[in-house]
């Protein structure tokens, strides 16, 4: 048996010597990359980031302090950086049902142009619209119209005069209707003078008015007729205006965003809306400063029914025209309307007002494409946050449901916006205790 060597105090002290060091500062070395003695957890990172199939996130656990946030986050841009840029989306006005805003998508930076070529185009139509309105070639055309009519009116008017004098009446107008007046002696008869004729003159009266009523109900049909029709070719011109008017302009933006198919189909709806609705394009007038209006400012918003370009606006919620490569996405806040978004409201005289235009997203949205990095304690410690995170991975989409409408509280106007379809991958960071809870009590964790 070999003997144990005792060891003096001084063999079991190693020196270092600064000048055996082959630097003279810290500064001239390259800071270390990675986690100590932790070759095997990286290579497992690297593999979790490089599977794009659903359901494969990654959690991260271990110690407090260990530097966990600070790789997972350095690590995650570096491979998020060589990868794609995600699309641009923006809510825009559902014409068919406003309540629930139609979610568009653009590749990066298009989502920016679409909505300055909205304003655009939407500025240009009123300008172009008013003015052509406001023509004299339009004010001419119009007078043709309404002329020709007028003396189709006035022809079976005067046909009506004639019938009605050959049973003693007489036809009075007004501008919304008109009706039958007796005559005795060529004198139309109050009703004073009514109720001093006898019962046989009475009698007379009413049975000549039956008799009249019968004979001019075709002429008062045709009259009618004659006003729906002039109508119509109102309509139709100014239809046919605007539309030569908007045509070129809507045609060249259709044009310009033929790769996406439901971007013309939405162009198609605006310009239709527009010609249903060229009465408030017409108005050239400016509006007037309101006192009241400029003591309660409120009161100085437009509103839909005000300004009609309202419904025209494009609310981009992701715009990626900055973004370099995938988007890595670090929260710490990770409350239930962080991570969904939310829509604001407007307080008028009480009573709370919204539209598509006030939807604004969340983490999801930001990092869809990309990673959304999350601390298990965070997430875990806020209210129906875990059961947003949970939905949207089962769901691969983004479904902006108010939080208020889950818990009962709805007391305002809700907006169902479209969801949006979502591919994000999830790092979360946490000690082995929330993964064991995890594991123990979410059977989809």
């Amino acid at each position: 048996m070999t003997k144990p060597y005792e060891l003096d105090y001084t063999q079991l002290k190693s020196r270092c010597y600064p000048e055996s060091l082959p630097f003279k500062t810290t500064a001239e070395l390259e800071p270390l990359e990675g986690i100590i003695g932790q070759d095997r957890a990286e290579k497992a990172f690297d593999f979790g980031l490089a599977v794009k199939m659903k359901g494969y996130n990654i959690y991260v656990s271990g110690p407090s302090g260990t530097g966990k946030t600070t790789y997972a986050c350095g690590r995650t841009k570096e491979i998020a950086s060589k990868e794609a840029v995600p699309l641009d989306w923006c809510y825009v006005y559902n014409f068919q049902n406003p309540k629930k805003p139609l979610a568009l998508s653009f590749e990066a930076g298009t989502g920016k142009r679409f909505k300055e070529d909205m304003e655009k185009l939407v500025s240009t139509f009123q300008k172009e619209l008013q003015k052509v309105f406001h023509s004299d070639d339009y004010e001419k055309q119009k007078l043709s119209i309404t002329h020709s009519f007028e003396k189709k009116q006035n022809a079976l008017l005067d046909v009506m005069d004639a019938t009605a004098a050959e049973y003693d009446f007489y036809v009075k107008r007004s501008d919304t209707s008109l009706y039958f007046l007796p005559l005795v002696n060529g004198e139309p008869l109050d009703e004073e003078a009514l109720e001093a004729l006898s019962e046989e003159e009475n009698e007379k009266i009413d049975n000549n008015s039956r008799i009249l009523q019968e004979k001019t109900g075709p002429i008062l049909r045709e009259i009618q007729k004659a006003d729906k029709e002039c109508e119509q070719h109102l309509e139709e011109l100014e239809r046919k205006i605007a539309l030569t008017t908007i045509g070129p302009s809507m045609e060249e933006l259709s044009t310009s965003y033929s790769s996406y198919e439901r971007v013309v189909s939405y162009l198609s709806a605006v310009q239709e809306d527009i010609l249903k609705h060229l009465d408030q394009f017409m108005d050239a007038e400016e509006p007037q400063t309101d006192i009241l209006a400029s003591l309660l400012p409120s009161l100085g918003k437009k509103t839909e029914e005000d300004d009609i370009t309202l419904k025209y606006g494009v609310n981009l919620i992701v715009d990626h025209s900055e973004t370099k490569g995938a988007p890595v996405v670090v929260t710490f806040n990770p409350t239930y309307t962080n991570l969904m978004g939310d829509t604001e409201y407007d307080s008028e005289f009480g009573n709370l007002t919204t539209d598509f235009m006030k939807i604004k997203g969340g983490l999801f949205h930001r990092a869809n494409g990309g990673y959304l990095i999350v601390q298990a304690q965070d997430i875990l410690s806020m209210p129906q946050a875990w059961e947003a995170l949970r939905r949207v991975i089962k769901t691969k989409e983004i479904n902006m449901d108010s939080i208020r409408e889950q818990l009962g509280a709805v007391v305002a106007p809700t907006l169902k916006p479209e969801p949006i379809p979502a591919n994000i991958k999830v790092i979360m960071i946490g000690s082995s205790y929330y993964y064991d809870v995890l594991d123990q009590y979410d059977e989809e964790f």
